[in-house]
């Protein structure tokens, strides 16, 4: 369908622009109009949350006895004897991060754990894993046996029978 276009170009291009000058000051109204209206709902909102904060404390202190607002001698009590369970606890897992740590510094190159497992109360730990060669698995367990957490070590001979990729698994027991 053709429209019949009874305004001159230069006169549309006017009309085109006004309309974009409308809608631009329209936009800048409504943009600051919606800033304004959400400083008011949060300015108001924080207002009013601050005088219920303030009641709620005035409250407090007025229905709260002198002698209950600061029970420090409860909180030491109560403080000493979770410090004293800390001191009694801490020994153990510090020994047993600090054995951990040791067991796996002896785990040379080309050997890689697939299972450890650490059982400090049946004084025992298990290795299982792959050595590349058997001189890495020797030198895996003779690490072990130089340690002296290391009562024994138990390693099957059957390991040495691959020349590469050797399965393991060695069980060390550790000194009491």
């Amino acid at each position: 369908m053709n429209q019949l276009t009874i305004l001159p170009p230069e006169y549309k291009q006017r009309i085109l622009l006004l309309e974009r000058n409308r809608l631009v000051r329209r936009s800048v109204v409504l943009t600051g109009a919606s800033i304004a209206l959400a400083t008011a709902i949060f300015w108001g909102t924080n207002m009013i949350l601050s005088q219920q904060l303030q009641t709620i404390e005035t409250e407090l202190l007025i229905t709260t006895p002198a002698s209950t607002q600061y029970p420090i001698t409860q909180l030491n009590e109560q403080n000493t004897r979770e410090y004293q369970l800390l001191n009694q606890l801490r020994p153990t897992a510090t020994s047993h991060a600090r054995t951990i740590t040791v067991l796996l510094s002896t785990v040379p190159a080309g050997v890689t754990l697939s299972k450890f497992d650490y059982q400090p109360e049946l004084q025992r730990v298990t290795f299982s894993g792959v050595a590349a060669d058997r001189g890495r698995f020797l030198a895996f367990r003779d690490n072990l046996t130089s340690l002296s957490t290391i009562e024994s070590v138990q390693a099957p001979i059957s390991s040495l029978a691959a020349p590469t990729d050797i399965d393991f698994t060695i069980t060390a027991t550790l000194t009491p």
